[in-house]
């Protein structure tokens, strides 16, 4: 009688544990059983521990002016009211470089604030903020008009005021916190441990209304020590690296950007940790972004569409991992995996999550790699 109540024991344990093991992309678009929506995306957002609470608080006092221009949309927006704010903003960028400290990237960027000695572990902290001409390119997206990544604002006095009329928010940063929120429950359960993102938090910009929106809260992260990006290394040490990723590596890395449908570009996001030993590298993940094709009403993958978008996305991401930067990125041509029994095992990772492989099959939406 105890043999076989064992044996019942131990076939609900390895169905138990069979199912967590093809659960990356489960409920893709929910934190703790909860839809992640515009709703409840600040009830969601981590408690901020008390040193970093207390930075933050400092910072936002001081350079409040600065935070709210970076994330400032002008109203009503116009051709002539974004060429003036566009200056200003440029300008105040500029300004701050050497003031607060430097600011890293380009359609979004992470602000630095290790020049600022006033404020105690200032340089502990980051804000990570969406350029304001990405943003406006979102909220043309969002409206229906042009490309995601369209630049041009010839319908903006029009178009883009039907849409901040509605009160649909920009709402990319947030999406940061919403892509941080699935790689900490993945990393939790999982039990990831060689690669790593950046606690992020989620902070009210003094004197802003409170709804969910990027012109409202302020991303902060903490800033991870130690690390070296890919894109630091010479084109012989970055292949040497990429060779030398661990098959466990690998396989965190995949369990994220399906997990979190990180839009991975592995050239510009992972990071070595530079502490760790050779023969047990450690990472980091430091742009965890959410891919930037979608729309504010359909906040990270909900709606109609959200299903599509999270296979196709995920698709394109692992794509990357394999290929590296966009196509028309010269300047990487050594990114991706090099070695041939590396990109077999992402193949058989991919092929191994059951309902990912359904989801990208039933949306026709599989990854290029796959047939390679």
């Amino acid at each position: 009688m105890k043999k076989s109540i064992f044996i019942f024991l131990l076939a609900i344990n390895c169905f138990i544990c069979a199912s967590s093991n093809d659960d990356k992309g489960a409920h893709y678009n929910t934190y703790g059983g909860k839809p992640i929506t515009l709703k409840n995306i600040v009830g969601l957002a981590p408690k901020m521990p008390k040193e970093i609470d207390q930075v933050t608080d400092g910072l936002l006092k001081k350079h409040t002016d600065y935070v709210k221009l970076l994330a400032k949309t002008p109203r009503p927006l116009t051709l002539k009211s974004y060429a003036e704010h566009y200056q200003s903003y440029t300008q105040a960028l500029s300004d701050n470089q050497n003031k607060i400290g430097p600011c890293i990237g380009k359609s979004h960027f992470v602000v630095r604030f290790n020049n600022d000695n006033e404020i105690k572990n200032a340089h502990n902290c980051i804000l990570d903020v969406t350029d304001f001409r990405t943003r406006l390119s979102h909220l043309i997206y969002a409206s229906g008009q042009g490309s995601v990544l369209e630049k041009r604002i010839s319908m903006a006095d029009i178009e883009l005021n039907k849409l901040l009329d509605k009160g649909i928010p920009p709402c990319q940063d947030l999406g940061t916190l919403a892509a941080f929120l699935r790689c900490k429950e993945a990393k939790e359960k999982f039990n990831l441990e060689l690669i790593d993102v950046p606690n992020t938090y989620l902070k009210h910009i003094p004197g802003q209304p409170k709804n969910a929106s990027d012109e409202n809260y302020a991303i902060f992260q903490e800033w991870v020590p130690n690390i070296k990006e890919l894109q630091e290394l010479d084109a012989k040490e970055r292949v040497t690296e990429l060779k030398n990723m661990s098959y466990e590596a690998l396989k965190e890395a995949h369990t994220l950007i399906v997990y979190a449908a990180l839009w991975n570009h592995l050239e510009k996001n992972l990071s070595i940790d530079t502490t760790s030993s050779e023969s047990k590298r450690r990472y980091c993940f430091v742009n965890i972004r959410p891919p930037f094709n979608n729309r504010p009403q359909d906040f990270y993958y909900q709606g109609k569409q959200g299903e599509f978008k999270y296979a196709e996305d995920v698709s394109k991401s692992l794509d990357r991992f394999v290929t590296g930067w966009h196509d028309d990125y010269k300047e990487y041509p050594d990114a991706g995996l090099t070695e041939k029994n590396q990109v077999e095992y992402w193949k058989r990772l991919t092929q191994d999550d059951k309902k990912l492989m359904a989801l990208i099959k039933k949306h026709n939406v599989e990854p290029s790699f796959l047939n390679k």
